[in-house]
């Protein structure tokens, strides 16, 4: 659950950095280009983060749906084993 609150969150920040850097590279020109630079590595930062904790959130359901399967498979081979000591 919180994988996907980040996730959500880095969604709706990824374009409110692109329009700030847009925003100041416009108003207050490109210059040396450093604030253009740092920006664009923010921006790449955001989205690489992001990238990592959707890679995350996969896992983990992945994980969660292999124990859950692990766990089924148990269940239904003990319900199908056949009683050999019934009249013990």
């Amino acid at each position: 659950m919180a994988l996907a609150c980040v996730m959500t969150l880095l969604s709706v920040l990824a374009p409110s950095v692109i329009q700030q850097v847009l925003d100041n590279v416009f108003t207050k020109g490109i210059g040396d280009g450093t604030l253009l630079i740092k920006g664009i590595f923010l921006i790449a930062g955001i989205f690489f983060f992001e990238r990592i904790i959707e890679l995350l959130s996969d896992s983990h359901q992945q994980q969660a749906r292999t124990t859950c399967d692990l766990s089924l498979a148990t269940r239904s081979s003990r319900q199908t084993t056949p009683f050999t000591n019934q009249f013990l």
